[in-house]
């Protein structure tokens, strides 16, 4: 597929004069600006207001594009790239980001009036250049992270195998009803020991596995109540059920 997106010029309002026939002064003065001229303007303002969104929405997600690489060095989870935040960035989406070929083509005045306006274009290709650049470096940093990642995963887990062990406990049983205890018993219970320490760690890894795939929300995963994950294999010592 070929996409071709024309950004357009200039979308200042200043500039292109978007307002002219609706400006206040204007429309106050009667015979100056007639209807048809007056609603023209106003559907260019609105197209100049919508294209300045979408020039904005496709700017966060450049640089949330630029910030993956340094994500993966910090060994944060990757940030998340606001594709729907217009219809220019869900249509450039495929292009952005993966096996993709993509080439950004900017133009700017050697005029001083215009010195801003090529500044800040100038960077704003800089930025896509480096997205562009740096797409195959990413995917191999964070195919080391990950190797890394799981090699210390399988050292936890040797050790978790080598430190836990069955340990028989008794523990109190109380049916309290309205703050009173009307029944107690002890009972004869077994749990997993020992290794404790390397399998939090071990969680913690898997965790942040699951993070740099993308694979969970890091903020659902937090706020979320944690779970026994203890599970008896045969040849660990279980008793017999």
């Amino acid at each position: 597929r070929l996409f071709l997106a024309d950004l357009g010029g200039s979308e200042r309002i200043n500039q292109s004069k978007a307002n002219t026939n609706i400006k206040g002064d204007h429309i106050r003065a009667a015979g100056t600006v007639t209807w048809e001229e007056y609603y023209a303007d106003r559907e260019r303002l609105a197209e100049t207001a919508n294209i300045n969104r979408g020039l904005f929405a496709l700017k966060k997600c450049i640089d949330a594009l630029n910030d993956r690489e340094q994500a993966v060095l910090d060994g944060r989870p990757l940030p998340y790239i606001p594709y729907q935040d217009s219809r220019l960035t869900m249509l450039l989406s495929s292009a952005l980001g993966g096996d993709s070929k993509t080439v950004v083509v900017v133009t700017a005045s050697m005029e001083p009036r215009h010195a801003v306006e090529t500044i800040q274009t100038l960077r704003f290709g800089e930025r896509c250049a480096n997205v562009a650049n740096k797409t195959d470096m990413t995917a191999r940093q964070l195919q080391q992270v990950l190797e890394a990642l799981d090699a210390e995963i399988a050292a936890t887990e040797a050790l978790v195998q080598k430190h836990e062990r069955w340990e028989m406990r008794r523990v109190v049983r109380q049916d309290v009803v309205e703050g009173v205890v009307e029944a107690e018993e002890f009972v004869t219970t077994t749990v997993l020991v020992g290794a404790e320490e390397h399998r939090e760690h071990l969680e913690k890894l898997l965790q942040r596995r699951r993070e740099l795939l993308g694979e969970v929300d890091p903020e659902a995963e937090s706020s979320a109540t944690g779970a026994d994950t203890t599970e008896g294999k045969e040849g660990d010592g279980a008793p017999a059920q």
